[in-house]
């Protein structure tokens, strides 16, 4: 984890997960149990300090999938708001199967359904882990049980802006009023510019990398340069990535390509020196450093496309979801 310089308005204090010294299990139900009790204990450690200092919280913010957080304010007499970092809709449509709303029977076909506030939707509309639920059983809790207790919360912070879910916002608004957007959660340096000192979102599982990017970026025409990405933590297997790279070869288009280093074995022989005078790769570029160059001309992502585009969003520029048809005409070999 790499801290960045957050302003002088926010101070980062680490706490203890329970794996300091600990073996970690991967036996996960063991794992999520040791961690729960010992971020339990250390948050209530960490206010016990402020309090002594003369300075005691008023409110914790924590990550809705950790909504244990909540039990932990209760016995410190505080504030607490979960908050929801996903879309609304897909946050929606968790709610909807924690309540039994959503049933999905063992057979996945292509009938239509709907929910509220939201377009009619198929199978292949919904967050995996529900049609996959027996694939991934404790990631699926991990999401469902985000509504375990919310409705006890003083406040419901989600990471979007009204206009962009304006409907399914509305809904929930009339079902729990304490809701608030928050969003999107990038610094005001690259959005409102209200806060001069903030420039960076503060940590960061690698170390980012923008000037070299930037300087590269900038020799380019307007619009001229395809961005692909699979995210922080998404594995790609080395067959996709191979069609990906040439995809992206026989575009003939400028490309500027994240790859990880643990991925960076997967990408064709002689690839990079091929593409040298098209392509620029990095092992991590920070996206709102990218997303203020307009040479961009789209956004391609196969993971997390809407914490990743909201940023892109925000700040007015014309982002494009490739479809499977546009990637036949314009990459053929995707």
């Amino acid at each position: 984890m790499h801290l960045q310089p957050c302003g002088a308005s926010i101070e980062i204090e680490p706490i203890s997960d329970g794996f300091d010294e600990a073996e970690i299990t991967y036996v996960v139900l063991a794992h999520l149990d040791h961690f729960v009790a010992n971020v339990s204990q250390s948050l209530i450690n960490l206010a016990g300090k402020f309090v002594s200092s003369g300075d005691p919280p008023i409110a914790l913010v924590y990550d809705a999938i950790m909504p244990f957080c909540l039990d932990v304010v209760r016995k410190l007499g505080i504030k607490g708001a979960p908050f929801f970092t996903q879309a609304c809709a897909v946050s929606a449509l968790y709610y909807h199967y924690n309540e039994g709303n959503l049933k999905i029977g063992d057979r996945l076909g292509t009938t239509s359904f709907s929910m509220p506030a939201m377009p009619v939707m198929e199978i292949g509309d919904l967050p995996s882990l529900i049609p996959d639920r027996d694939l991934y059983p404790v990631f699926l809790s991990l999401m469902v049980n985000q509504f375990s207790n919310f409705q006890k919360a003083d406040w419901l912070l989600v990471n979007t802006f009204d206009k962009l879910e304006e409907e399914v916002l509305n809904w929930m608004a009339s079902r729990w009023p304490k809701i608030k957007t928050i969003g999107p959660t990038i610094p005001s340096v690259y959005l409102d510019k209200q806060l001069e000192d903030d420039k960076y979102y503060g940590l960061s599982l690698f170390h980012p990398s923008a000037e070299a990017c930037m300087k590269w970026l900038d020799t380019k025409e307007k619009s001229s340069v395809v961005y692909a990405s699979f995210g922080s933590i998404a594995t790609v297997g080395g067959s996709q990535m191979e069609e990906i790279a040439m995809g992206l070869k026989n575009s003939n288009e400028n490309f500027l390509w994240v790859v990880r280093a643990s991925e960076e074995s997967k990408l064709p022989s002689n690839f990079v020196a091929e593409t040298s005078e098209k392509g620029l790769f990095f092992v991590l570029v920070t996206l709102y450093f990218v997303y203020g160059n307009a040479n961009l001309i789209f956004i391609f992502l196969v993971a997390k496309f809407f914490l990743e585009c909201k940023p892109g969003l925000a700040r007015g520029l014309e982002l494009l979801q490739p479809t499977p048809s546009f990637f036949q005409n314009r990459c053929p070999n995707l």
